[in-house]
Parts: structure tokens; C-alpha cells; sequence
């Protein structure tokens, strides 16, 4: 049989400035230690969930997003290795190879290799980026299908890296 006391404890009751005594039991070997080791594993596990979970976001966010820069020469070297993946080729416009059709929004350009290692035709439809130009440093951006013709999503221009005057 545990050993317990009673203790009161004056409470309110409904008449004002009347207190009534409730008595409570108290074990004498309760010192609350239990409820507070609870309390800090529970705390503990909470905190070890949300961070697994924060952990998992951000890796499936970086796996997703993770892409790796080509070059022209580079991509078509690797043949259908990077097939049904989305891919990223740096190349610079032929000049004279640029046509773009304003009323479809369809550009169609072919992408040297820097080195001077290969050419990539391309098609793109969407918005004419401002700075695309013959001769510019671009990325194209899109599905790796293994046709002919890459068709891009994205295009991405560079911008000059010093200051001309004209």
C-alpha cells in the first residue's frame, strides 16, 4: 500500500470571498521526475521527427532539381546516356543559323560547341529571350530524346563579361 497523505488545498467556491478546502492525495514517493522524463522524451522524439522530415525535403528537393551542365561536344559524345533525362548544354548560336518565327514564337538556331567539337540543332518555342543573339553564349535547357533536333524548354542567355562601347 503506497504511502500517501492528504493535503488540502484552498480553492474558490461559487460565493465570493468564501474558500472551501478539497483534499488531494499525494504519494509521498512522487516527485514529478516521471512526468518530466516523459515530457523530455517525448520532446526529444518530436524534435528527431521534424528534423528527419526537414532532412528527407531537402534532399528529394536537391535530387529533383540537381541537373548537369554539357557541352555540345560532350552531349552528343555520350549517346543515348542521358536519354528520357532533363539536361543542360552550353554551347554558343551559329551566326546565320538563327530563324525565328514571331507569330508560332518558335526559334530554331544551331548550338556550337566551344571547343568546336560538334553542332546541335535547336528548337525552342516561348518567349525570345532579350540578349539571344547570333554568336552569344547560351544553355538550352529540355528533355534528352535522342532525335536530330534538340527541342529546348528553357534558354538561357550569358551576359557580356566586359563592357563594350560601340
Amino acid at each position: 500500500m503506497p504511502l500517501t497523505s492528504a493535503i488540502r488545498k484552498p480553492t474558490r467556491t461559487r460565493e465570493p470571498g468564501r474558500l472551501s478546502a478539497r483534499t488531494h492525495r499525494v504519494s509521498v514517493f512522487d516527485d514529478g521526475a516521471d512526468c518530466l522524463m516523459t515530457q523530455r522524451l517525448k520532446f526529444t522524439i518530436a524534435i528527431a521527427v521534424i528534423a528527419s522530415a526537414v532532412g528527407v525535403l531537402v534532399y528529394t528537393a536537391v535530387d529533383q532539381t540537381k541537373m548537369y551542365m554539357l557541352t555540345v561536344g560532350e552531349f552528343l559524345g555520350s549517346g543515348t546516356a542521358y536519354s528520357g533525362t532533363t539536361v543542360r548544354i552550353a554551347g554558343r548560336v551559329r551566326p546565320g543559323s538563327m530563324r525565328w518565327e514571331a507569330d508560332t514564337r518558335d526559334l530554331y538556331f544551331t548550338l556550337d560547341d566551344i571547343a568546336a567539337t560538334g553542332t546541335l540543332a535547336v528548337h525552342y518555342n516561348g518567349i525570345l529571350p532579350d540578349m539571344f543573339s547570333e554568336g552569344r553564349d547560351v544553355i538550352v535547357e529540355g528533355p534528352s530524346t535522342g532525335g536530330e533536333t534538340f527541342v529546348a524548354t528553357t534558354v538561357l542567355t550569358s551576359c557580356p563579361s566586359k563592357y563594350k562601347p560601340e
